[in-house]
């Protein structure tokens, strides 16, 4: 075999070992239930999962991440979280034994048919005739639609989710998150304090007093008292790790430690903590501020530059 028919056979074998992997991609997309470990349905929020291009991306709790599928394995980017994905992409057991089921969407109404038939013309006029007078419906009055308070955000953000001991579990009593959640009007600056104090080896009770007084969006969580606070306020753009930059420009805008950005999903928003020289999101270190708060390398590899 000459080394050009050796070339062709190669390139048709990786195509096809592409294809098949693609193909095994299971279709997550869709609007899911989350169940407690004990079987308790999560009323509070809906999960949703995204797949565009070939990427995973999983809305929870008013949050986002990446997830990684191989075969039916899925796992979240920069996290321990694993699952089992099950009955045929409908069903995912994770691994602190809590699961997620498949909604089944609604089916579409089938549209009304109106009738084409010709009515016959009158052969004479008829008599105009008074039509009775229609009765006044009552305005219908639309409820507002029940928002989520800030100790509940906390409650989920926390539970499951923050270990309350270094590398250890994340499954906390009821009672013990609500203590810590208590009166708490920023979750993400009150879960990035306590994250904070725990990789110092604190014990939990102790991060939780020393973080209980950061309830404000203004007010700082202990460890950048006394330094000044990055503004990242203005346009950025975002370069991916293949080299390719975003094609519309993420807007930041920020209230003290509290930052809002771009979610890349519709018109939606999301929001973070300046602590020190990194940034948070739902209490987790997603990247560091660099060249005095123009530029932010993200841990999965992607950079945000300041115009």
């Amino acid at each position: 075999m000459n080394k050009s028919k050796l070339i062709f056979s190669v390139t048709l074998i990786f195509t096809f070992a592409l294809i098949s992997f693609a193909q095994s991609v299971p279709n997550l997309k869709g609007t899911w239930t989350e169940y407690r470990p004990n079987g308790t349905k999560v009323t509070s929020y809906k999960v949703k999962i995204f797949q565009i291009n070939g990427v995973t991306t999983i809305s929870i709790a008013g949050s986002r991440v990446t997830a990684v599928i191989r075969g039916n394995k899925i796992t979240w980017r920069n996290s321990t979280a694993s699952g089992t994905i099950l009955n045929g992409g409908n069903r995912i057991n994770w691994a602190d034994k809590s699961f997620w089921t498949k909604d089944t969407p609604k089916p579409k109404p089938k549209p009304k048919t109106t009738s084409t038939r010709t009515q016959p013309r009158p052969t004479s006029t008829p008599k105009r005739t008074t039509m009775p007078r229609r009765a006044t419906t009552p305005t219908r009055t639309i409820k507002p639609q029940r928002t989520i308070s800030l100790e509940q955000q906390c409650f989920n953000m926390v539970q499951g989710r923050v270990a309350w001991t270094k590398n250890g579990s994340k499954r906390w009593a009821d009672a013990n998150v609500r203590k810590l959640c208590a009166g708490t009007k920023n979750p993400n600056a009150l879960i990035a304090c306590f994250n904070s104090q725990i990789n110092q080896n604190k014990n939990w009770q102790t991060a939780m007093n020393y973080c209980k007084g950061n309830r404000s969006n203004k007010t700082n969580t202990g460890t950048v008292s006394n330094r000044k606070i990055v503004d990242l306020t203005g346009t950025w753009l975002v370069y991916f790790k293949n080299g390719k930059v975003g094609t519309i420009p993420m807007e930041i805008t920020q209230d003290g430690q509290i930052f809002t950005f771009d979610t890349g999903i519709g018109n939606r928003k999301d929001k973070g903590t300046v602590l020190n020289n990194s940034i948070y999101h739902k209490g987790k270190k997603i990247g560091d501020i660099a060249e005095d708060g123009r530029l932010i390398r993200l841990n999965e590899g992607v950079i945000w530059v300041k115009q």
